[in-house]
């Protein structure tokens, strides 16, 4: 369920309480940025009368496949100048390519990337949203001038 002051939210947003698990987590790199939305996480369980943490999980509203040599570096670069265009942690995430598709009989290989997984490099740029939302005056629409793409 989602609650009342979350409604707004709409399209690729959606709310989820939070299960902390960090020893299963595939993006080793990028453990300090997830260690700052886990505190994030963990200061809300303190202040929600359930006793349980929550985050927005957001998903890019736009992917820009790539090939090489093609200018798609450049175009991402050129978005990455806008200030209401926000990028997740991983310029290229591995999660829409063939290491998702590959055969689960071979044992030497990592198991395949979830969607969770992939969702969690875009935690950062959900919270941040969350912190942009305004509202109209004299309104009840809610708006938030972020919007998030991919580069794959």
């Amino acid at each position: 369920m989602v609650p009342r002051q979350f409604s707004y939210l709409r399209d690729a947003f959606y709310y989820k309480y939070y299960q902390s698990n960090p020893k299963s987590r595939p993006h080793g790199a990028w453990n300090n940025t997830f260690n700052k939305m886990e505190e994030l996480i963990q200061a809300r369980k303190k202040n929600n009368t359930e006793q349980r943490g929550w985050r927005i999980r957001c998903f890019p509203y736009f992917f820009i496949p790539g090939f090489t040599k093609s200018g798609t570096s450049d175009l991402y670069k050129t978005l990455m100048m806008f200030p209401d265009f926000i990028s997740g942690i991983n310029k290229e995430p591995k999660y829409w390519n063939q290491e998702r598709l590959r055969p689960p009989s071979q044992p030497d290989m990592l198991p395949a990337p979830r969607f969770s997984d992939y969702l969690d490099l875009y935690d950062a740029a959900s919270e941040q949203i969350r912190q942009d939302v305004t509202v109209t005056e004299g309104s009840s629409i809610h708006y938030h001038p972020r919007i998030i793409g991919q580069y794959v």
